[in-house]
């Protein structure tokens, strides 16, 4: 009988921690941008965001996908993860069975402007929907407001390809899309000592010259005038 009790305490806790995990498997507190690449699968995603300390219990979840006989394929883009979520919910949002997504990719040297056009030709939002959320968006710390810009977030909307679903909330894009640029500055200024207050000076700089450039070559001017800016002014 005691052997009988502590087999039914095991299962109880162990259906428990399933429930947990696929209820809300994320140990996150603010949102998070994650990229799909070409060739992932959920399995590859499941163990980065584990490695990443992300999600509470991946043998859980590949219980969950036995369970649920599905082959669960994902497509490439960028997405948030929001604490809260549930299991299912990133599954739908990562996979191909909500038919709603759409991919959508933003060529480098876009405008606001090219973006709402090319949101609004995808079907995902409306120009004026997107350009409205655009001007009333909460300013991150480091964009000031400038009434002298038309849009005081351009220049940080991040080109990329990107998987919204039809009729997507204009904030929600924007927000995936100035993630996005704050993981890739993460990346790129790693070990510079930049302050927040010239970020935006920084992207001024290289979105002017990035107009200008059509070759490698020019790239790497365009790194270079941003350093000797910076080294300028820290003098």
């Amino acid at each position: 009988v005691g052997l009988i009790i502590l087999i039914v305490i095991i299962l109880g806790v162990i259906a428990l921690r399933y429930k947990s995990t696929i209820d809300n498997p994320l140990t996150i507190s603010n949102s998070e941008v994650i990229t799909v690449n070409e060739g992932d699968s959920f399995y590859s995603i499941i163990n980065k965001l584990s490695q990443e300390n992300k999600i509470k219990n991946k043998s859980m979840i590949r219980i969950y996908s036995k369970l649920s006989g599905k082959n669960i394929h994902v497509l490439p883009g960028k997405y948030i993860l929001m604490p809260g979520m549930s299991l299912k919910e990133i599954v739908t949002m990562l996979g191909e069975e909500d038919g709603n997504s759409i991919s959508v990719t933003i060529p480098e040297g876009y405008t606001i402007d090219d973006i709402a056009n090319k949101l609004e030709e995808s079907n995902i939002c409306s120009r004026d929907e997107f350009i409205n959320a655009v001007k009333e968006y909460p300013l991150p710390s480091y964009v000031k407001d400038n009434p002298d810009k038309r849009y005081n977030l351009e220049g940080f909307l991040f080109p990329d390809t990107y998987k919204f679903e039809a009729n997507a909330e204009p904030q929600y894009i924007i927000e995936t899309m100035i993630k996005r640029f704050e993981e890739v500055w993460e990346e790129n200024t790693n070990g510079l000592d930049i302050a927040e207050d010239d970020i935006e000076r920084v992207i001024t700089i290289a979105s002017m010259i990035e107009k200008e450039a059509r070759t490698d070559e020019d790239r790497s001017l365009i790194s270079s005038v941003i350093y000797n800016r910076l080294d300028i002014n820290s003098e």
